[in-house]
């Protein structure tokens, strides 16, 4: 079993509980559901566009 939290760099301000993975050019943010221990994917974009549109209007 592999621990999310211990590969993604924790979101600040907005996105705060979100964290970030860098794979290859691309950004996944995602969110860790402690009561289910469950990974819920936000988004996976481009590393230029993840952050332009915005992102924590969309999970809210």
């Amino acid at each position: 079993m592999v621990d999310p939290i211990g590969y993604g760099k924790a979101l600040q301000h907005s996105l705060k509980g979100h964290r970030r993975l860098r794979v290859s050019d691309f950004r996944v943010v995602y969110r860790i559901e402690p009561e289910t221990q469950c990974v819920l994917i936000i988004a996976i974009k481009h590393r230029r566009d993840i952050y332009q549109e915005s992102l924590a209007e969309r999970i809210e």
